[in-house]
Formats: structure tokens, sequence, C-alpha cells
């Protein structure tokens, strides 16, 4: 009895694991067909390598090449444009099915065939192989069906490749509105078709061209003939979307023999790019196919330009308007910005005017600040100014490409030229120096000191260049703290001046208006904002030139004010005291801004009225 019930208990137990295996065991994909909601077909569009379209007895087989274009052999061999194969990826990539049915059942209520649907002899059968030639789906696109979801068509689909390939699906969308398409269609129109970017562009007729190349992707492009210079990026750019465009009005076959009589007469433009498959010490090598594009002499009686390329065996027929990306002027891809300084990397900068010897302007960088050489003191330099300044030259446009290597700098006023400027890195062997003239006509020229080019540069690009060191000053002026101030005395014209003096410890103010103590109607927050506001004065801008009127309406001024600094430690040692004179006065009766200066010296400044608003309150002596 133990033996016995021991087998039947084993073999019910063997019976339960193969039921439970059975209940576990996933659904096989082929034989169980999506249900409606669902996607019919969900795929990555960069894994698919061929499509073949069937239709009507005939076969269209694209396939993507090694450079990633894509090609059709049969029933014509020529380029295709990706976009329409990126749109019918699309249509197909996610089908979402609204509905399905099995033929039989359709056909016990009454007659039913494929031919119906647009699934028999006229349906039209789409293949995706993925790289390694796998077969991924293969679709059978039948008619229009008569439903519609929110006003977009619905079509007939068989999955030809799974069990339920019996099954017919309605799916979202037009689909026959792209597999209809004639394949002439499908026929690439652009001139140029680049899977990784060009390194390196040659466009020439003859003995004459121009070259251009840069290292990487990302590196800026440069011009290598007929000029060693900096390219303009943007008509780069704009050459190579002019002939990524689909501007083809036709295209046709070209006779060879009229291909090689033309030729001698033809414009090439010669393209050069990465080989994804190939590595030179770690960096892509060039591609040992380029493409050129030749386009052909027009004709007297012809409308159209024709334009060869090497990887494709059609002649395209171009608007005449493309002849312009053919153009051989270099000056249409040099670079018109004037320089390119780094201001990281300057640490020192001279300007000058020649024709006066005094002139000269000094400054210096020390870790993060600038300094200015003034009557032979280092001082605090204007550091926004400075980099504004070198940016503004970067951003510079040149007018016009004067000269490319002369000697004869006077019709260019540089012989003489009436400023100098020199931009010095850590290395001064690299010093950028440039040149400023104006010749006769009042019309300013540029040139950097070991290159031939000599460039007509805007009016304004002399007056970036102030050669008066005072123009370079700090426009804040002091460096103290507010704890630090000991007595203001401020003079106005026909008023009495009022001082006023501070104890830093108590924080107390005390008050004089000539010799009579106004320390009660002192206020003394108005006070304490004074103070702030004198320790962070900023001027608006420095004077590059100061004219004896200034100077003679500073020597009476409207406002002045003298204050003392005591630096003071915080155990309460007091330093050196230091005394500072500034005197306002109006530029003129309608002007915002008044004039200025500091300690009696040359120097002007210019001030908005509104900043010695706030500095000398009305509200100094009133009640608190």
């Amino acid at each position: 009895m133990r033996i016995g019930s021991s087998i039947v208990l084993i073999i019910l137990a063997a019976a339960s694991l193969w039921y439970a295996k059975d209940a576990f065991t996933p659904a096989d994909p082929a034989a169980t067909p999506p249900a409606i909601g669902e996607t019919l077909i969900r795929f990555e569009p960069a894994t698919i390598s061929s499509i073949d379209i069937v239709r009507q007895g005939q076969r269209a087989h694209i396939e993507r090449d090694a450079r990633g274009a894509w090609q059709m052999d049969s029933p014509i061999n020529d380029r295709v444009d990706f976009q329409a194969l990126l749109a019918l990826m699309v249509s197909l990539n996610g089908m979402i099915i609204e509905d399905g049915f099995e033929l039989e059942e359709v056909r016990k209520n009454h007659p039913a065939e494929l031919t119906d649907y647009g699934l028999a002899d006229n349906g039209v059968d789409v293949i995706l192989r993925n790289n390694r030639g796998e077969s991924i789906a293969r679709f059978r696109i039948g008619s229009l069906a008569p439903l519609s979801v929110n006003d977009i068509p619905t079509t007939y689909v068989q999955r030809l490749d799974r069990e339920y390939k019996n099954r017919i699906f309605v799916v979202g969308g037009n689909l026959r509105l792209i597999v209809d398409r004639p394949f002439e269609t499908w026929r690439d129109q652009r001139p140029l078709f680049l899977p990784r970017p060009p390194l390196k562009i040659r466009i020439a007729q003859g003995q004459r061209q121009i070259e251009l190349s840069r290292k990487t992707a990302d590196s800026p492009w440069v011009m290598e003939s007929p000029l060693s210079t900096a390219a303009d990026q943007d008509a780069v750019s704009t050459l190579l979307a002019s002939l990524s465009e689909p501007i083809a009005t036709d295209i046709v076959a070209l006779d060879s023999n009229e291909q090689a009589a033309t030729a001698a007469k033809s414009i090439s433009i010669w393209m050069q790019k990465h080989s994804a498959a190939k590595l030179v010490k770690g960096n892509p090598a060039l591609d040992e196919k380029p493409i050129t594009l030749t386009l052909l002499p027009i004709k007297p009686e012809e409308e159209s330009l024709t334009l060869l390329s090497n990887d494709r065996k059609s002649a395209l027929m171009l608007p005449t308007t493309a002849e312009q990306a053919f153009d051989l002027d270099s000056n249409r891809y040099r670079s018109r910005t004037l320089a390119n300084i780094d201001p990281a990397k300057i640490f020192n900068i001279l300007i000058r005017d020649p024709a006066e010897a005094s002139s000269l302007v000094q400054l210096r960088r020390r870790g993060r600040e600038w300094e200015v050489m003034l009557r032979g003191e280092w001082k605090r330099s204007n550091d926004k100014l400075i980099f504004e300044t070198l940016t503004a030259i970067n951003e510079t446009n040149i007018v016009n490409f004067a000269a490319d290597g002369t000697t004869d700098y006077a019709q260019f006023g540089l012989d003489q030229p009436i400023l100098q400027a020199a931009f010095i890195s850590l290395e001064e062997s690299n010093a950028i120096r440039l040149n400023i003239g104006r010749n006769e006509d009042g019309k300013h020229f540029a040139k950097f000191d070991g290159q031939p080019f000599i460039y007509e540069v805007p009016d304004a690009l002399a007056f970036l260049l102030p050669t008066n060191p005072g123009a370079w000053l700090s426009t804040i002026p002091f460096n103290f703290s507010a704890l630090d101030l000991r007595q203001v005395k401020i003079t106005q014209q026909e008023w009495a001046p009022l001082t006023l003096r501070y104890n830093y410890l108590d924080s107390l103010w005390i008050g004089l208006l000539g010799e009579k103590d106004v320390t009660p109607q002192l206020n003394t927050v108005s006070a304490h904002e004074m103070a702030a506001q004198l320790e962070r004065l900023q001027v608006d801008r420095w004077s590059t030139t100061v004219s004896g009127d200034a100077l003679r309406k500073l020597s009476e001024p409207i406002l002045s004010v003298e204050f003392q600094v005591v630096p003071t430690e915080a155990d309460g040692t007091e330093g050196k005291v230091v005394e500072h004179t500034i005197d306002f006065t109006p530029v003129n009766k309608t002007s915002k801004f008044w004039l200025g200066r500091i300690d009696k010296r040359p120097e002007v400044f210019l001030i908005d009225v509104a900043k010695l608003a706030l500095l000398f309150p009305q509200s100094l002596l009133s009640p608190q």
C-alpha cells in the first residue's frame, strides 16, 4: 500500500507541475495577435538596414549603404530621399489597432474575399530587415477601411510573418498614401548627402580654388587656400545647408561623352569627412572616398544647371540660383570678425598714439584685478571696462578686406598709425599687436603685426581704446569702510558748510552748520546712509579727453565734499589719517550729469545727479 500510494502521489505531483508550467509559460507572440488599442509592431528605425516594397509584381529594394545613405537598386538605381523612408517607418512603427477580425468569421454572414480589403493582388507588401539581414516584420497593406477615428482614416493591414497572418487588422492612418507613391518620387533631390560632418571642403575650377578645413566636427573652420586665415563659420554652414536641401527640379541620365566634354570647364565642390570605421591614434581617419559635386557650365539656351555627384549615377537639374554655392570669391568664406582675443590670457595691455610722445596707457593684471599706471603709480583700473573693450574688439566686424599683402601702407594711413595697441599674454612672443590708420578720405584701417592682411574697420574702433590713462580708472574710486569714516565736510555755494563727525565705537554723529551745533537736528539714519553711499560711490564714466572748460568749472565747484578716513583695527588701533576732496559741478543747465574730480587731480568723471541725491539726502538735518 505504501509503495502504491507513493507512486500515485508522484504522478499527481508531476501532473501538477506540468499544468503549473503550462499555466506560467508566456504566450507565443507569433501566435497571439495583439488586442485593439495596442500597437501592431514596435521597432527602432535606426536598426532598419533594408526595406522591400512589393506592389503589382514590382519589387523596390532599398538598402542603407556603408556611408549611411539609402540606395534603391531596382526598379530605379539611385539614392533615395531619407525623409521619405523616415515617413514610412514612422507610419509603420506604432500602428494603433482600431479593429481586427478573421476572414472566416466574416464569411459566416456574407461572402468576403481578400480582394474586398485590398489585400490580394492590389495589396502592397513591405518587408523590414535589420543590420544582420534578419526580417523584423512583413506587412501587407490593403485599402482604406470605412472606419475613421477622430476624422483620421484607417487602413486594412496583415502581418504575413506571424501565425495570425489570416487575421485582418484595421490600423490608424492612411498608409497607402506613402506606399503608393511612384518610385521615381522617392529619389533624393538633394545635391549632397552627409551622414557625417565634413572636415575638408574644396571649391575649384582649374587652378583656382578655395580650401577650407577643420580638425574635428566641433572645431572652427579655417581657410587654407588661397589665404591662410580664419573662416566665416556662418558662410560655411550656409554652403552646406544650401546643398543639403531638396532643390533639384529634375533628375536625369547624362550622356558620358557630354560629361567628358564639359568637365574641363566645370566647377567642383570636393568634401572629405571622417570615416566611421577607421581610427588613427584614437581619432577618426579621413574617409578615402570624398564626395565631389561638379557643376557643368550652363548652356545659353538652358534655364537650369546640371550637377553631377560621384556618389550617384544620375545628374540633377538645379535652378540657376544654386550657382551661388559654387562661387569662387574667397572673401565670401573669410571671417569678418576682426580679432579673437582671449581676455583670460591677457595680462598686459599697452595703448599709445604715436603722434603724442606722452601718450601711453599701461594696464596690468594682478590676479583678477587690473591696474593702470597713472603719474608713476599703479591705480585700480576698471575691470569691467577692460573686459567690455576686449569683447568689443572681438565683435568688431570687418567692413572690407582692403589688401592681402602690400608694403604701400600710406594709402591706408598705416605708415603713420593714429593708434597702436598691444595685448600681451604671459608669453610675450604671442603678443597681439594692432595698428589703426586713417587715410585721406577719413576711412579707418587695421593691421595686425605678423599678418599680411589690411582691413577696413568701423570708425568706432579707434574710440574703443582711449590713450588717456585716466579713462581707464576704476569707476569705484575709493576703497575704505564706512566704519573708518571720521569726518565729512559738505560745502555748497551760498550755504554754510556742514561738518559731520563720526565716532564709530559709539556710532554717534556730531553736526556743525558753520559754527553752530546742529547735532539735535541731525538725522542719524540719513547720516549712516550717506556714509554707506560714500563708501561705495561709483562714477558713471571717466572722461577720455578733459577740456579746459570742464577744469574751469571745477575750479569753482558748486558742491565740494571733504572727508577723513582713519583705518582702524578691531582692537581700536588707528592708522594714518587719509583725506580726500571731491568737487562737483553741473555739466550744463539741462544735463542730468555732473562733472567731478578727486583731490584736484586733472582726471574728470561724470556722475548722475541721482547718485548725488542719494549721497547727500535733504533729510540730513530733518527732525527725527
